[in-house]
């Protein structure tokens, strides 16, 4: 598709999709309900305004960016689909099993493309492990760890609406987390058992004060599957460092961190050696203009990505 919008300035990554539309394609034009800050973001990218969402679902956007609080991605997507518009979504898919359901059903009925905004299994170090695990050079997979980070709260840098349980679900593990459980869904798809821990470790006293909601900044979920491989996903808004994937199995591990991917199997005679990397895969939002889509963010990974961090938060 040649032809984008852009619905919703909520999201912190807004700016970002609209470079990447603007790369990628033709951004047509944006829309949201705060004037004041969709003419500024206008100005700041050079694109038009919609002057409501009557004309954006009229123009001919082909395909429209959610990037709406995440408790309004179904009355987006819902609108969207019946209006016949291709979209691409930021994560996650809904807040709750029940809107995601809604969500799946609109678009396999309507017939629309979809893509969700979840690029890190994309990426070139996630592609050559799982090539490697594919071969069964380390033997069983039983263990998975992922971690990602940032300092946007300790930082300050997070905006209030970030800590609004309301609108976006909870706190670590639905925002960045999100990225974890679909790297763990990428590699042993659905786990059986969940348990989630989510702390406040934020000592910044202007965030402090934001989060009202108080939802949690670190966040530790394990996952177990019926072959007996335990899953963690670590996430956390108060704490620095680089976001790590690391698989172990009966026979060797590998590990992606700092740009590399060390390995150790009987192939590297039990040392740790660091190995070429193959190529990533193109970012979802190019994949979503090309037309080739990979179900990785489809609408079936989408809600399996919701699926879990929903029972992660019942336990």
């Amino acid at each position: 598709m040649k032809k984008l919008a852009l619905w919703g300035l909520w999201h912190v990554h807004a700016g970002h999709l609209a470079e990447l539309a603007q790369k990628y394609a033709s951004l047509v034009g944006v829309w949201d309900e705060d004037t004041k800050a969709l003419n500024k973001f206008c100005q700041k990218y050079n694109v038009h305004s919609f002057s409501s969402l009557e004309e954006m679902l009229s123009s001919d956007a082909e395909g429209v960016i959610v990037c709406t609080a995440t408790s309004k991605h179904k009355e987006a997507i819902l609108t969207l689909a019946k209006a016949g518009k291709h979209v691409f979504t930021e994560k996650v898919l809904a807040i709750t099993d029940k809107d995601c359901n809604e969500i799946e059903k609109a678009v396999k009925e309507s017939g629309i493309k979809f893509a969700i905004c979840l690029p890190n299994v994309f990426y070139d170090g996630a592609r050559t492990i799982k090539s490697v695990v594919d071969t069964g050079e380390i033997g069983k997979v039983n263990c998975i760890r992922f971690k990602y980070s940032h300092t946007a709260t300790s930082d300050d840098t997070m905006p209030s609406h970030f800590y609004c349980k309301e609108e976006c679900g909870g706190g670590s593990l639905i925002d960045h987390g999100a990225h974890g459980i679909h790297m763990i869904y990428f590699f042993k798809g659905i786990p059986t058992e969940f348990k989630h821990i989510g702390t406040i470790a934020n000592s910044n006293e202007n965030a402090e004060k934001k989060n009202k909601d108080r939802v949690e900044d670190s966040s530790v979920s394990v996952m177990a599957y019926p072959d007996g491989c335990i899953a963690i996903n670590e996430s956390s808004s108060v704490t620095s460092g680089p976001m790590t994937l690391e698989v172990n199995g009966e026979k060797g591990m590998l590990l992606w961190s700092c740009d590399k991917v060390i390995k150790r199997s009987p192939e590297t005679n039990d040392e740790y050696s660091e190995i070429k990397k193959l190529p990533g895969m193109p970012h979802p939002l190019k994949q979503f203009v090309l037309e080739k889509i990979d179900p990785l963010c489809g609408i079936d990974a989408a809600k399996a990505v919701s699926y879990m961090i929903n029972r992660l938060y019942e336990n």
